[in-house]
């Protein structure tokens, strides 16, 4: 972050993200456009499941990407085509590391 003074001088710190405790990270949008930034959507887990798998679903249902819960999704289909900018659902099988099975879901949004 970074912040310009009332002198002009540009002011710059860090933020670091620390999770409390056993938790996943799902974010809700990404941009797959090869800048090195939020290229993949990616979910992180912080201790919360022993296992787990990712599966995106496009507006009409068809299934785009399926892989591990350690995986990450570039934007592209199976057959390796560039999915279209939108809405996209996503949902997640885990396993807890308490043994439990767990289903999350939710939008994201691929951005170009």
């Amino acid at each position: 972050v970074s912040a310009r003074r009332f002198s002009g001088q540009v002011a710059q710190s860090q933020t670091a993200l620390v999770a409390v405790g056993p938790a996943l990270h799902i974010p809700n949008a990404f941009s797959p456009n090869g800048d090195g930034t939020n290229d993949s959507f990616w979910v992180c887990n912080y201790g919360y499941a022993a296992s787990g798998e990712l599966s995106i679903f496009s507006r009409t249902g068809q299934v785009v990407y399926q892989g591990d819960l350690a995986g990450a999704w570039d934007g592209r289909s199976a057959a390796g085509q560039y999915c279209p900018e939108g809405a996209y659902l996503y949902m997640i099988k885990v396993v807890t590391r308490q043994g439990s099975q767990e289903i999350h879901s939710g939008l994201m949004v691929l951005l170009r």
